[in-house]
């Protein structure tokens, strides 16, 4: 028998209870990170798809722009989609909504851990720095000294693969926000996850 989750995120009879959208997600399952697309969002759970998703059963957390980490549970997988069960009912309203949270702080989309070495090119100088975390808009940086907020700069991750252009947001001691300008397609940050991951708490 199909849960309600299940029925929720595939029956279009649910009309406004159930909306289509595609959206950056983050998956926490086994203690790693993992990115999703999600499809569909409703009050009781999402339809999600990633290149291997956990197994029906599998507990996670799960996380998107105007859904902060929430306990979910794999109800069904097909393929690469898969829907999740969420353990309380969310707001539809505020898992749509851009721009800024309730409190007025603008809203972001999920950041990543990871663990990759890098060169921030900045003022003329070429500098070594560590990258602890990223996001389609920008990445925590580690490591960097000397250098001011507010400047155009380029984060060269892997030689030869190119550099993502932006420039360097706030900095705090040793660490530095780093904004991408555009900022990264779904595929970049994919590829930079999977190769750069690291279990949580390791980084």
């Amino acid at each position: 028998m199909a849960s309600r989750a299940e029925d929720t995120l595939n029956d279009r009879r649910d009309g406004p209870r159930t909306r289509s959208v595609l959206a950056l997600g983050k998956i926490v399952h086994a203690g790693r990170e993992h990115i999703a697309i999600v499809r569909d969002i409703a009050s009781g759970g999402l339809k999600i798809e990633m290149i291997d998703p956990p197994e029906p059963g599998s507990y996670v957390i799960v996380e998107m722009l105007g859904l902060n980490p929430t306990p979910a549970r794999v109800a069904w997988r097909r393929d690469r989609q898969a829907g999740l069960a969420f353990s309380m009912p969310q707001e539809v309203e505020r898992m749509c909504r851009r721009g800024r949270d309730e409190s007025g702080t603008a809203a972001r989309g999920p950041r990543f851990t990871i663990a990759a070495r890098a060169t921030l090119r900045v003022d003329g100088r070429a500098v070594p720095i560590d990258v602890v975390n990223i996001s389609a808009g920008g990445a925590r940086l580690r490591g960097l000294v000397g250098v001011a907020a507010n400047l155009p700069a380029s984060l060269e991750l892997r030689r030869g693969k190119g550099a993502w252009s932006g420039y360097i947001r706030w900095l705090d001691g040793a660490d530095a926000g780093f904004s991408f300008t555009p900022p990264l397609d779904f595929r970049t940050l994919l590829d930079t996850v999977q190769s750069s991951s690291v279990p949580i708490g390791r980084s």
